[in-house]
């Protein structure tokens, strides 16, 4: 297995940069395909404006060369969705339609996509995470973290910095719970373009133990998981959230919204508590529950472990992708 990489590079910004960037990889990826002898290209594309060309493109001259295709959607934006059904279908099914095999994260882009008129091989995968994770006995560590009575009840929420992401929401949830409680505190984790905004909401109400941690990535990400109490993802729309299938796999109570694929598989008190609102009390009323119950936060953190374990390893995802593509071959 061999993997080409594109996408944005730090050193090019400007639009020819881009395009002669671009024109170059698609130069690289035509050579290696004719030199080279590869069965099957799979190709990772978001339902988003520049990876849907971009990666058309690749899905194109793969096929030219006589290559099977799989498709696998990443990430889908419903926004972008009713555009391209408005005034781009007709091309968007004579490119991805010519794939061998499509994949997506969640039974709802399953059904978008066959009423956009697609009828060829249609699967619902899964994101895998870092087995790292999986080292170790987690329900035992959680075990110990919450049977010493510790004062304190971390939140995290951890994520890109958005406010689609639900940021602003799990803050004014937190606040609203730490009215109640001040043992709770926040961390919130990451990067992007609305962290300054959420800095200066936190900073104006003056909301006591909001942390912001900055991007974590290896050791320091899995400090930030084994370090809280509970998982806070209050987002407005996902694909399969790798972050709570991260949280997951670190023993962690998840509160969140039934977006993309969660709709699948989450199991609402089992797993912590999914919720339709994003009224900051009905949130708060759910992490509530889980400041209030540590034997819960246990419980649940130990099923959330082992559920991961069994579905979300790179292994098991490995085994998967293996599978379609001798579908595709065969």
């Amino acid at each position: 297995m061999d993997y080409f990489e594109v996408g944005s590079r730090s050193e090019a910004v400007g639009f020819m940069q881009v395009l002669i960037r671009s024109v170059k990889d698609y130069g690289r990826f035509t050579r290696k395909l004719l030199v080279e002898r590869h069965d099957v290209v799979h190709i990772n594309p978001s339902m988003l404006p520049k990876a849907i060309v971009r990666d058309g493109i690749f899905l194109l001259l793969s096929k030219l060369l006589g290559r099977c295709v799989v498709v696998f959607f990443h990430g889908w934006d419903a926004s972008f969705e009713q555009t391209l059904r408005k005034y781009f279908l007709g091309i968007f099914r004579w490119t991805y339609f010519r794939a061998d095999a499509v994949l997506v994260l969640a039974n709802e882009f399953s059904t978008r996509l066959v009423s956009m008129g697609y009828k060829g091989r249609l699967h619902v995968g899964s994101t895998a995470i870092d087995d790292g994770m999986l080292l170790g006995d987690v329900p035992a560590l959680y075990a110990t973290k919450y049977s010493r009575g510790r004062g304190k009840f971390n939140i995290l929420f951890l994520s890109r910095i958005v406010k689609k992401k639900g940021v602003f929401e799990a803050v004014d949830a937190y606040w609203h719970l730490r009215k109640r409680y001040p043992t709770a505190t926040l961390t919130i984790a990451g990067e992007g373009p609305d962290l300054e905004s959420v800095k200066t909401y936190v900073h104006d109400r003056s909301i006591p133990d909001v942390f912001f941690a900055g991007f974590v990535t290896g050791q320091a990400k899995a400090e930030a998981f084994g370090e809280a109490d509970a998982y806070l993802f209050p987002s407005y729309s996902e694909g399969m959230p790798l972050s709570v299938l991260e949280a997951m796999a670190s023993g962690l109570p998840v509160v969140t919204r039934p977006v993309g694929a969660l709709r699948d598989f989450f199991e609402d008190k089992r797993m912590g508590f999914i919720i339709e609102s994003l009224a900051p009390g009905d949130i708060a009323d759910a992490l509530e529950r889980l400041l209030t119950n540590r034997e819960l936060c246990l419980s649940v953190g130990k099923y959330n472990y082992e559920y991961a374990k069994k579905h979300f390893s790179a292994k098991s995802a490995a085994r998967a992708l293996i599978r379609h593509y001798e579908e595709v071959m065969a």
